[in-house]
């Protein structure tokens, strides 16, 4: 090994290599303590383990310190020596008397003090310093340059946001105590949301990111980078790469650091949602941010996280989503977690070519100055812009790409330049480094374009529709030429900008109505003309659809065969299939529903065959399949109608279901009674329920007329202790048809009759016998009433009131039959 030299006094390289070695053992044993105490902590706030695991690297750092402080100061040499090369690094031989120079007493106890471990050691520590320096450079190096690329992202490249956003940060701010000032800028070297620095925070965020979230997903990251600065993450993420970068080579530090990192970020996320009070919407930024971002910086302290494991187990954190023991389940228990919150994010990225996007026409411009951030990419002859903005609780964002020549310079230094058309301008400032640029804009509309506008007679002529004419690229000769169009030349301000936000021209107009007049429309509303343009009709196309068969489509048949895409060539296809001949909702059916040759030939094949159009769509739409079709026929049912294989996937029949019916005696079920036992609900836990009541011997028809009138134990319990303890399952659906309970079953015992069958309370509860009627009638002298009596007075209306008027006419000592007769012949008088 000569030839390679070491420059450090004795004790100092003795103090370094014993340390080097030491760390090994000390660095485990504190990574092992600490890993119990994290599983302990596991259920704890996840602010507690972050300390934890930033006082286990802190306790690495300090007994390293110490290690090398004991090692050094021990017995230090008189001169001191230093190593020339590898063949002169003493040996224990070397040493005075009673000297260990590479090992001090206060080691003695050490497990490396051995005779053989010390020699060893003591003649290879150069060796061993020279390697720990060689990798702590290298990490050393890259932790200056981290270091240093953040304070340059701090400086350059930055442009403010909006107030809109400074006041969602100074509120929030305000609102977790922190008094410093904090400073928030858009960059264009961030991918992900990040807080750096430590005396004077800067909150980057990624150049028309911020646009494209809702007000409430970014408040939710501002929370998260502020719980970032109130608890000096910051600094103590400085500290920890420190300590990285010294014991690079120990599996415990890194281990360490990991656990540091995951709790930071998950210590944060708590407290950003208790901040912000919705974890929902948080985990709806997290996921929004991670799905743009890139790898950050290790230094910084990114909101996404670096890693998309990270992101599971944040997103399960926030919604409470406890991952199983089993590994492939939790993958899929969190893709599903992260799938549902992708699926409720509110924003989309419009991207439009020559014409803005119908959304776009929405946004509310009128009386306000449009003003945002842009991005840019220059790409061949084009310069292609990404503009976004969040102005007067207005949010959008639109691309569109531009001719060089349309902009009066492309600064490679910051700068102002134009872009104009003759709608207005764009005043951009900013600057392009190689093909890409960013910056922040401002339109202004061309007063000039929008007063002559305003002189053809066109209403409405505002700060909107000179944007949208603006994107179209419109002059006055594309205006003039849409007048023409219109009958009377009045075309209004909607109609223009309607016509210029999808690029519709005189050319397009002229075709389709020359399109609408072969088949025999004349009348084509410039609105209809703009679903046309939008779903790119040509005559082409209704041409082809003509030639396949179909002459008579109207407009609105071109329109709906072309957004369901329906072609000539699905038509061959249709033809094939063995449905030629189709009328043309038919064949719209069939593609909307996805009938293809394939599904065709595998009904087939499972023995569903003479299908109709109607029976084909009907199965696709109720999803049948070969294999559904397969497990009826296990079941039993092999010779089963199309109707009867459409409803059994209808009412999801299946053989499970018909098994727990089996199981309850129900065997030889027809096709109709198995799907009406699923229709009414009817399941193995209701019958038992029915035969413990006392209901045996049940049909298929009993117990789904007992389930159609919600006949349960509870009742049948209740009108047992009414007095019947004898009746057949027609006699308790009838009571329950006519509501008969156990209090009118009292009330009618109450008011004197006697021996009521269930018919008698039936035919009391039809005729709405009221027990008051019948004590009326007592009181008048009609003691005995029975059942019959009280029905037959009820029918025809005769009442207490009645009899003692008829008894004031001098119609004394009748019975109740004569009083009925009365009623009837005064009732016959008066028709």
């Amino acid at each position: 090994m000569t030839g390679q030299s070491l420059f450090f006094p004795e004790n100092l390289g003795a103090a370094l290599g014993w340390m080097v070695l030491h760390v090994l053992w000390q660095a485990a044993a504190i990574g092992f303590v600490t890993a119990i105490a994290m599983l302990a902590l596991r259920h704890k706030p996840a602010r507690w383990r972050y300390w934890i695991a930033n006082a286990a690297l802190a306790a690495i750092l300090v007994v390293a310190l110490a290690t090398f402080a004991v090692y050094y100061t021990a017995d230090t040499p008189n001169p001191i020596r230093t190593y020339a090369s590898y063949d002169a690094i003493p040996s224990q031989d070397d040493a005075p008397s009673g000297v260990s120079p590479a090992l001090p007493p206060a080691a003695a106890d050490s497990g490396l003090n051995s005779a053989s471990f010390r020699a060893y050691f003591d003649n290879n520590l150069p060796l061993i310093v020279t390697l720990w320096m060689l990798g702590m450079c290298m990490f050393l190096l890259r932790l200056m340059g981290n270091i240093g690329y953040v304070y340059y992202l701090k400086s350059h490249l930055n442009i403010p946001v909006e107030q809109f956003w400074e006041d969602i940060l100074h509120k929030l701010a305000q609102k977790s105590g922190i008094g410093k000032t904090i400073k928030l800028v858009e960059s264009a070297l961030v991918r992900s949301p990040m807080v750096v620095g430590y005396l004077k925070p800067v909150i980057l965020f990624p150049i028309g990111m911020i646009n494209r979230l809702e007000p409430d997903e970014a408040e939710a990251i501002l929370a998260h980078e502020l719980a970032h600065i109130l608890r000096h993450d910051y600094l103590f993420n400085i500290l920890q790469s420190l300590v990285e970068t010294l014991f690079y080579y120990h599996p415990a530090v890194w281990w360490l650091s990991a656990k540091v990192r995951h709790e930071r970020e998950i210590a944060a996320d708590d407290f950003a949602i208790g901040l912000t009070g919705n974890a929902v919407q948080y985990a709806k930024a997290l996921v929004a941010v991670q799905d743009m971002a890139l790898r950050p910086m290790s230094i910084s302290l990114a909101f996404a996280g670096s890693r998309k494991s990270q992101l599971l187990q944040r997103v399960q954190h926030i919604l409470h989503i406890h991952p199983t023991k089993n590994v492939s389940m939790e993958k899929m228990i969190g893709a599903g977690a992260i799938i549902l919150v992708l699926a409720g994010l509110g924003f989309t990225q419009a991207k439009t070519m020559g014409s803005l996007p119908e959304w776009f026409s929405k946004v509310s411009l009128f009386g306000t100055e449009q003003s945002g951030v842009w991005e840019g990419k220059i790409e061949g002859d084009k310069v292609c812009i990404l503009f976004s903005s969040r102005a007067h609780g207005d949010r959008w964002m639109t691309e569109d790409c531009f001719l060089k020549s349309e902009f009066s310079t492309l600064p490679t230094q910051e700068a102002e330049f134009t872009l104009t058309r003759p709608a207005g301008a764009f005043m951009l400032k900013g600057k392009f480094e190689g093909n890409e640029g960013y910056g922040k804009f401002k339109f202004t509309a061309d007063k000039a374009f929008a007063d002559w506008i305003s002189q053809q007679g066109i209403s409405e002529v505002d700060d909107e529709m000179m944007w949208h004419l603006f994107f179209a690229n419109a002059d006055k000769a594309y205006v003039t030429s849409l007048q023409k169009e219109v009958p009377g030349g009045q075309l209004s301000g909607d109609d223009l900008k309607e016509l210029a936000i999808h690029g519709v021209d005189t050319k397009a107009i002229q075709e389709y109505r020359k399109l609408a007049a072969d088949l025999g429309e004349n009348d084509l509303r410039l609105d209809e003309i703009v679903e046309m343009k939008i779903h790119d009709i040509d005559i082409d196309y209704a041409k082809a659809l003509s030639k396949s068969g179909f002459k008579d489509l109207t407009m609105q048949d071109i329109l709906n065969a072309k957004i369901h895409e329906v072609d000539p060539d699905y038509i061959k296809q249709v033809n094939a299939m063995g449905y030629p001949g189709l009328s043309f909702d038919d064949l719209l059916n069939f593609k909307i529903h996805d009938i293809s040759p394939e599904y065709i030939r595998s009904l087939k094949q499972a023995g569903v065959d003479d299908l109709s159009a109607d029976e084909l769509v009907n199965m696709s739409i109720h999803d049948v399949t070969p294999e559904t079709i397969a497990e009826f026929k296990k079941m039993g049912y092999s010779d089963m109608s199309n109707d009867d294989i459409i409803n059994f996937s209808i009412h999801e029949v299946d053989a499970d279901f018909l098994a727990e019916m089996r199981r309850e005696g129900f065997t030889d079920l027809s096709t109709d009674e198995l799907v009406n036992l699923k229709i009414h609900e009817v399941e193995p836990g209701y019958l038992a329920e029915m035969r413990k009541a006392g209901l045996s011997d049940l049909s298929n028809d009993d117990i789904v007329n007992l389930r159609i009138h919600e006949v349960d134990p509870d009742y049948i319990l209740e009108i047992r202790k009414a007095g019947f303890s004898d009746f057949s399952t027609d006699d308790i659906i009838n009571l329950k048809i006519h509501d008969v309970d156990a209090d009118f079953v009292s009330q009618m015992y109450k008011s004197g009759l006697k021996e009521l069958s269930i018919d008698d309370i039936v035919n009391c509860a039809i005729h709405d016998v009221n027990p008051e009627q019948i004590k009326g009638f007592q009181q008048i002298g009609f003691k005995d009433i029975d059942i019959d009596d009280a029905v037959n007075l009820q029918i025809h209306d005769v009442t207490p009131a009645f009899i003692q008027d008829m008894r004031k006419k001098g119609f004394k000592n009748l019975d109740l039959d004569e009083y009925i007769d009365l009623k009837i012949k005064s009732e016959d008088r008066e028709e």
